[in-house]
């Protein structure tokens, strides 16, 4: 594959659609040489605005302006539809030949194309991307938790963050509830919104008791209600600790009506375990699961507790870790997203894990795995756990905001993005040289 071929003659069209962007998007400065600027027309109505706001003729000049720069933007936006789709033309003709692809349409092409640069070690311009906030609304009355993740694979067993993110705003809104929905107890739906105005609907993961797996809450006997004494609960395995560990109350409970109890002398390791293998329907391979768990501890000031998914040839790079410092007497959620690997072990398990140093009593309860949500084509995932107070619709709805951020710094990557919804392999320098976009 010559990728050089391949993003010289790319890089045209990049180059091209990254001026006509400059021009029509927002918040764009452009420096010209002299010491003058040149905005985009966002900003040169702004300008126009400020000028010739102060009479009836101004006004009358500033409508004419507005009408103006607005025609001209849409023949830019018409500009680059077409540009876009010479591009999907190219990667529909000209890189599916020199790939040797036999996909048809050009988002394929490209995922092979990015298949075959993994395998030959080239790689594009990194766009940093990250999660810069995420809130709950001032006035929910729920408490459940919300996990928001960029996690993606980009090859087997390697996890990046998703470069689909955009920089973007998203609410989260409950949309059918127990009150006045039809949505039962901790299994409220909500939808996901991003700026751009596509959404999904998301359900709240409730906790599970008993030797059945929820459809959406992968883990059986979460809730730690089912006990038989001696330190070992229905679906769980003890591996090692079994004196130390015993069932709490309902009292001592986030939900349901009992909790695990890790009771530590700072001297006595505990570990326990749960199957995955068996599962109907099973895990599914390179996909994202969050995983949560809602921790609190007494006369705790050492050690730590740990979970994470494992099984024969994996572990997963990502695990809850809670230290003595991050608990305390009341119930915190503790959540993380879980990369699963291609080939998933036929051993595959949560393995929760209490360290020796653990000197007091340290209570589990509402342990959850369940598959991330999100915008179709879009880097940003998000999981919803159920808390010990349900959520509410209506017209003062619960919900949540997200604030996510791009540098946009790669000229192709963010080209593949915005036009064919894919993210090529990348690194902080990438092999292919941005001057054929510039």
């Amino acid at each position: 594959m010559d990728t050089e071929k391949i993003f010289s003659a790319f890089g045209k069209i990049v180059r091209i659609d990254s001026h006509l962007s400059f021009l029509a998007d927002d918040a764009t400065t452009i420096d010209i040489d002299g010491g003058g600027t040149f905005t985009n027309f966002d900003g040169l109505l702004e300008g126009a605005r400020t000028l010739l706001d102060e009479d009836e003729l101004e006004r009358e000049r500033l409508t004419e302006i507005a009408n103006l720069l607005g025609r001209t933007k849409d023949q830019i936006a018409q500009a680059r539809s077409e540009l876009h789709s010479v591009a999907r033309r190219f990667f529909e003709s000209s890189v599916k030949d020199e790939i040797s692809s036999t996909a048809e349409v050009a988002e394929s092409v490209a995922r092979d194309l990015g298949a075959q640069m993994r395998s030959d070690g080239e790689s594009l311009l990194r766009n940093e991307v990250g999660i810069v906030s995420q809130s709950a609304g001032s006035a929910n009355c729920g408490n459940g938790a919300l996990l928001v993740t960029l996690l993606t694979a980009s090859g087997p067993g390697v996890s990046i963050s998703d470069e689909r993110t955009r920089s973007n705003f998203y609410k989260i809104v409950c949309d059918d509830d127990s009150y006045l929905g039809s949505s039962d107890e901790g299994e409220e739906r909500f939808i996901l919104r991003g700026a751009g105005g596509s959404s999904v609907e998301i359900g709240v993961v409730p906790g599970v008791n008993g030797s059945e797996a929820d459809q959406v809450n992968r883990v059986r006997n979460g809730l730690f209600e089912v006990y038989s004494g001696g330190g070992n609960f229905d679906q769980w395995t003890t591996v090692s600790g079994a004196a130390k560990i015993s069932q709490g109350s309902d009292a001592a409970a986030y939900l349901g009506s009992g909790c695990l109890i890790f009771t530590g002398d700072g001297a006595t390791y505990g570990e326990m375990t749960q199957s995955l293998a068996t599962l109907d329907p099973p895990l599914k391979m390179e996909s994202v699961y969050g995983l949560h768990v809602s921790l609190r501890a007494s006369g705790v000031s050492a050690g730590n507790i740990a979970i994470d998914v494992r099984g024969t040839g994996f572990t997963s790079a990502e695990s809850i870790f809670a230290s003595a410092a991050d608990l305390s007497s009341s119930y915190g959620s503790f959540t993380t997203g879980v990369l699963l690997p291609r080939d998933i072990p036929e051993d595959i398990k949560i393995s929760m894990r209490f360290s020796s140093g653990i000197d007091g009593a340290v209570f589990v309860d509402h342990l959850a795995l369940a598959e991330v949500a999100g915008i179709d084509d879009d880097g940003v995932k998000v999981a919803l756990f159920a808390g010990n107070k349900n959520f509410r619709a209506g017209v003062t709805a619960d919900s949540f905001t997200i604030l996510t951020s791009s540098t946009d710094a790669g000229l192709f990557q963010t080209f593949m993005r915005d036009v064919f919804k894919v993210a090529l392999p990348s690194t902080d320098a990438g092999t292919i040289d941005e001057a054929f976009a510039q």
